[in-house]
């Protein structure tokens, strides 16, 4: 098994270093938009568009938001939404999330929820709600945009007892749930891949032991089937993303600090790590093997960030060598 990382500085407001491990280089580059005060990217599709969330001040609500060319557009979510979150995007630019409704500032809390989920396709929302659930969250669409990922929370009078993962067909309109109905058991799932596997991971907590731990694991939604996956020397793993390529995309404690991004399969991946912060969260990964995400700073300000792939010193050093005899051939023309 490969598992390498190196350091990525930072430099001024805008930009990382590249970050060079295994057989991929990564130059990142840090966004907010403007007025922002915390912001986290969560997806990215086969276009370049991300999506995410930020806050203007601590006292205004989350604003889902769409990234393109350097604009945001951002969504109001469905009608009564006081904030809004944007978790995944199709490649024919479905988004969804979840809103919440409700802002309990009782006794000193600041409490949100309960939330609901949405798909915001064709300038429209459809909310959706799991009958009894506290919480419903969408967590990632398929590019083509037919299949979503969501979870919902469960419980009683006692509190929140667990969730539940669910995958949402939009062509046949039918939910499938997934991993085990359970108290402790807390199962998420996100992205989603045009083969139809799914990012996710579980959160078993051991009550009277005092004790939990985070598995990653990857669903197939066409055999119904889960894998759980280990990566060496990272623990409380969180798998997030997966793209066509079967490079997967997810987040754990490593050896070096307590949040990382890791990036490629269990059994050769590399770390991202970032100069400066205190934990790293990776959101979404593309086929061209993008990576968003975001990172808390020392102040505990949350940065988005974009990490693209950059081309290894023999990759330019065959293209600039093709180049020359391109450039030769064509004189002698």
């Amino acid at each position: 098994m490969k598992h390498l990382s190196r350091t990525i500085g930072l430099f001024g407001l805008g930009l990382l270093t590249a970050c060079a491990a295994l057989a991929t280089d990564y130059k990142i580059t840090r966004i907010d938009p403007n007025g922002s005060t915390s912001t986290n990217f969560l997806d990215i599709n086969n276009l370049g568009q991300i999506v995410g969330q930020s806050l203007v001040s601590e006292q205004d609500e989350y604003r889902a938001f769409i990234l393109q060319n350097g604009q945001y557009s951002y969504l109001n979510g469905p009608s009564g939404a006081l904030g809004v979150g944007a978790f995944g995007i199709s490649d024919n630019g479905a988004v969804v999330g979840n809103y919440y409704t409700n802002r309990d500032t009782s006794s000193g809390s600041n409490l949100l929820g309960p939330s609901h989920g949405f798909i915001y396709a064709g300038g429209a929302y459809t909310t959706m709600a799991i009958e009894g659930a506290y919480n419903t969250l969408l967590g990632g669409i398929s590019p083509d945009g037919r299949y979503v990922s969501g979870t919902y929370d469960y419980g009683d009078a006692d509190g929140i007892q667990g969730s539940q993962g669910f995958i949402f067909d939009r062509l046949t309109n039918t939910r499938t749930f997934v991993g085990a109905y359970q108290a402790g058991v807390y199962s998420s799932l996100r992205g989603i891949n045009n083969l139809g596997q799914v990012a996710g991971w579980d959160l078993v907590v051991d009550a009277d032991a005092g004790t939990s731990r985070r598995q990653a694991f990857l669903y197939d939604i066409h055999s119904g089937t889960s894998t759980p996956l280990v990566f060496s020397g990272l623990s409380q793993t969180r798998l997030t993303d997966i793209n066509d390529n079967g490079l997967m995309l997810g987040y754990a404690r490593g050896a070096s600090s307590p949040l990382n991004p890791f990036v490629g399969s269990p059994g050769s991946f590399q770390e991202l790590l970032i100069e400066g912060a205190n934990m790293t969260f990776g959101g979404g990964i593309n086929n061209a093997n993008d990576v968003v995400g975001f990172y808390t700073d020392a102040l505990g300000i949350n940065h988005g960030f974009i990490a693209t792939t950059v081309p290894e010193p023999q990759t330019w050093a065959l293209f600039l060598a093709g180049a020359g005899l391109l450039m030769r051939r064509r004189r002698a023309h």
